[in-house]
């Protein structure tokens, strides 16, 4: 985006932004879609998201889940990151890389997974929909986890 300069956000709000949406397996902010979902202020940036994160949720079986379990356990990640907003300045990113998952690791470590299990409780006593929600609190349960592993596949990625 051109909006986007390249002094616009630190290179670590990029892997941190990069980690968190393949961590959610975002299908916003990758290129095919060609809108950033992304609001910019003087103190940095806010997400918006919708619908497209966490597509196993609502499968009717369990594949597209074991597939993302699959790709954690076999150090690989689904192709979509290559169109990320921010994988071509990461990729290019002349600098050393070894710590640029540092703070995503350190958000993914201190992710209170029962906090969002209690709101999935709340929000299905106001009869709203969560789709599949044992897949999605296992899912973050397993990538917390395996944090380190998961930050290991991240920089993998930008290698």
């Amino acid at each position: 985006n051109e909006e986007l300069r390249p002094n616009t956000f630190s290179i670590w709000d990029c892997a941190t932004l990069f980690g968190f949406d393949c961590m959610i397996l975002n299908a916003d902010r990758w290129g095919h879609h060609k809108k950033a979902n992304l609001l910019i202020d003087d103190d940095g940036f806010i997400l918006i998201d919708h619908e497209l994160s966490f597509h196993f949720i609502d499968r009717e079986d369990d594949g597209a889940y074991n597939l993302i379990l699959k790709n954690l356990e076999d150090n690989t990640w689904p192709s979509a990151y290559t169109k990320h907003l921010f994988y071509n300045r990461l990729k290019q990113y002349k600098g050393s890389k070894k710590n640029l998952f540092d703070t995503f690791k350190e958000y993914l470590d201190k992710l209170d997974v029962n906090k969002i299990k209690n709101l999935i409780i709340e929000l299905k006593s106001f009869d709203i929909s969560t789709g599949e929600n044992e897949r999605l609190i296992q899912y973050l349960y397993t990538v917390k986890q395996n944090s380190h592993k998961f930050c290991t596949i991240l920089l993998s990625l930008i290698a």
